[in-house]
């Protein structure tokens, strides 16, 4: 596919910034700042310009931050 899909859950309102690298560190896709609301949310990853692989996503909020791995398989 042309997206993949990231669930998250945030406990009150938040400003969030994501990043997708590769395994090198290099910037893949950085799509701009996103405000949601407090709940359950599934994140859209723009992955149609990358390869099949392993990607780690970073996440940034005012109060946290966290980072995982996604695979990509088109």
């Amino acid at each position: 596919g042309t997206q993949a899909w990231l669930p998250l859950l945030t406990e009150q309102p938040t400003t969030l910034h994501i990043r997708l690298t590769d395994l090198s560190g290099r910037v893949v896709a950085s799509p701009g700042p996103m405000a949601l609301p407090a709940g359950s949310h599934q994140l859209e990853l723009p992955v149609q310009n990358l390869a099949n692989g392993l990607y780690i996503y970073h996440i940034q909020t005012p109060q946290s931050t966290a980072s995982g791995r996604i695979q990509i398989m088109k």
